[in-house]
């Protein structure tokens, strides 16, 4: 039985084809991505896609789309509770409140330390921070310059 890994693999500029010429191009980029890291030429077997990520960027323009947000009722609406959590500048463990992400308004304010929960994700205000939940359901945070 063989190892297997995972090899990311950035590809040429498509498009792409399904013909011998378009997959020798596509293994040409795994064989010159698996030297780099292997510092060998891949064992002659079948490669295969196991998964493929692609990023797009494309310009939004504020007037064209626009999402409307629930107005906001104050962030204690979304007010799940508090736990401890801890904040490399305070050197210790903080009291922090914890709040729903889907039940934030927009204009909702946020004072840190905060953690911000949701399905995908977990945002942590630092002490001191204030954010607001904008109309597209952003929550807007400002660095400190």
């Amino acid at each position: 039985m063989g190892q297997g890994f995972d090899l990311v693999v950035p590809l040429p500029a498509g498009p792409y084809e399904d013909s011998e010429p378009g997959r020798a191009v596509l293994r040409g980029a795994f064989e010159s991505a698996y030297r780099e890291k292997f510092a060998l030429t891949p064992p002659g077997v079948p490669v295969e896609f196991i998964n493929i990520r692609v990023a797009v960027r494309a310009p939004v323009s504020g007037s064209d789309v626009v999402l409307e947000g629930r107005p906001g009722e104050g962030a204690r609406a979304a007010l799940k509770g508090t736990r401890r959590a801890y904040f490399p500048g305070a050197d210790s463990w903080v009291e922090t409140t914890v709040y729903d992400r889907y039940r934030l308004g927009v204009g909702d304010r946020l004072s840190g330390p905060a953690v911000v929960e949701e399905e995908g994700s977990t945002l942590v205000i630092g002490r001191g921070r204030p954010r607001r939940s904008r109309r597209a359901g952003n929550i807007v945070m400002t660095l400190p310059g």
